[in-house]
This record gives structure tokens, C-alpha cells and sequence, in this order.
């Protein structure tokens, strides 16, 4: 069985429809582990998510907002199946979902539909997401410094608590998927590209409840620790 793993930090009626198409869409039994993650009261997150559910799925909510990485693992230690999507609440399933994903656990021991790249900046001691143009370039898993994006990761739970899970070092966002993928290649894990029918709306709960200047700002602050971690081998 596969465990989904979803974080929501508000967007209600966004949220919902994730989990609803993903329902739609599933050709097996599943479970569904959502976190919500210190959303606003007045957004009822429960009043749209908990009906979705079935017996199996557990609906678990922070009051307070816990980091990506934390709130991911939280929903890790609580999983049931022998395989864990990480999905995010942006999403919307349009297909069989299940299928190629399974088949990408048989072959890769992290896989997604999506791969980006940091690439390392020394001018500013950074490792940044490679862009071609001003678009965030689509790598193939052999590039160095190749990573899953984390909207849509898929692996095996145990793999995943082997590893530690998501370091929690990168707070509040940002880059625990890039540093997920950097460990599971160190320790001879092999990464892969799957091509599943979930769409990606991007980035939906950092827009709507950060400003743009303090996404970039977290966001660099985690470029930072990469390179610090990958480049020169601190200990964080």
C-alpha cells in the first residue's frame, strides 16, 4: 500500500480538490496522511478535508506551523503502507497515479515527475536552481547536482526513516527535497524521472500566505546551508 503524505497550510477549497482527484484517480487501496499545519481557524481545513476520507486515512493539525520538512515527517512516522508519496496540496490528479509510480519504485529508490538542478554559485557561496532564460531548467537525473523536486516524491517508507527522512535543519522551506536527493545519491541510491498524471499548480500556500520578499529571503538563507553542507562539508 502506498501512504500520501500531504501538508496544507491553508487553501481549503485547493486542498480539497487535491485529495478529491487523487481519490478519484486511485486504482488501489491507499492511505492519505494530511497534516494541516497551522492553518487560520476561520479556514475550517477539517470541514473540507476529513468527509474526503476513508477508514484508514488520518487527519493529524499542528496548531501552530511546523516547517515542511518537520510536518513531512511527523506524517512519515504515522504511515502505515511500504511505499510513501510526498504531495503536495497544489496538486490535481488527472490519471492513474499509482501504476507508474509503483513501477518507478521497482527500478529507482527516488523517484517524480519532475528533476531540477542546483548549480554552485561561488561568487555568493550558494547553490542555486539552475535557470536558463529565467525558467528553472528541466534536468535529467544524471546531471550533477540533479534532485526530485518535492512536490511529487515517491520512495519506500523505510528508505526514507533509514535516511532520516527530511532534514529539519531547513526551515521553514526550501531545499529539503534538494538535500533528500543529494543523501539518497551519496549512499548509492538511485534517482528517476516517472511520468505521472498529477499536475502542479505551484507554489500556492507560499504565495498566499508569504510575501515575495520573504520567500526569496528563506529561500537563499537554505541556498546558503547547501552549499555550506555539499560544497564545503559543514556539519549543520
Amino acid at each position: 500500500m502506498i501512504s500520501v503524505l500531504m501538508v496544507a497550510g491553508g487553501n481549503p477549497e485547493m486542498s480539497a480538490a487535491a485529495v478529491r482527484t487523487l481519490k478519484e484517480h486511485a486504482s488501489y487501496d491507499y492511505q492519505l496522511v494530511f497534516v494541516d499545519n497551522g492553518s487560520a481557524a476561520g479556514e475550517d481545513l477539517a470541514r473540507h478535508i476529513k468527509p474526503l476520507l476513508n477508514e484508514k486515512d488520518i487527519f493529524v493539525r499542528n496548531e501552530v506551523f511546523r516547517s515542511f520538512a518537520r510536518a513531512n515527517n511527523q506524517a512519515a512516522a504515522l504511515a502505515d503502507g511500504d511505499h510513501m508519496l510526498c504531495l503536495n496540496n497544489d496538486t490535481v490528479t488527472e490519471g492513474d497515479w499509482q501504476v507508474p509510480l509503483l513501477e518507478g519504485a521497482s527500478k529507482y529508490d527516488l523517484c517524480g515527475p519532475n528533476v531540477r538542478q542546483l548549480a554552485i554559485v561561488q561568487e555568493i557561496k550558494a547553490m542555486m536552481c539552475r535557470r536558463v532564460d529565467g525558467v528553472m531548467y528541466d534536468a535529467e537525473v544524471s546531471d550533477v547536482g540533479a534532485y526530485i523536486e518535492g512536490w511529487c516524491l515517491f520512495l519506500r517508507r523505510d528508505y526514507y526513516r533509514r535516511l532520516g527522512g527530511f532534514d529539519e535543519v531547513f526551515w521553514p522551506m526550501f531545499c529539503e527535497d534538494s538535500d533528500l536527493s543529494f543523501r539518497v545519491a551519496t549512499s548509492g541510491g538511485k534517482l528517476g524521472k516517472v511520468a505521472v498524471p498529477i499536475r502542479h499548480l505551484g507554489s500556492q500556500d507560499s504565495l498566499k500566505y508569504l510575501k515575495a520578499s520573504w520567500k526569496d529571503t528563506i529561500n537563499m538563507a537554505n541556498n546558503y546551508k547547501m552549499y555550506a553542507r555539499w560544497v564545503q562539508g559543514a556539519i549543520l
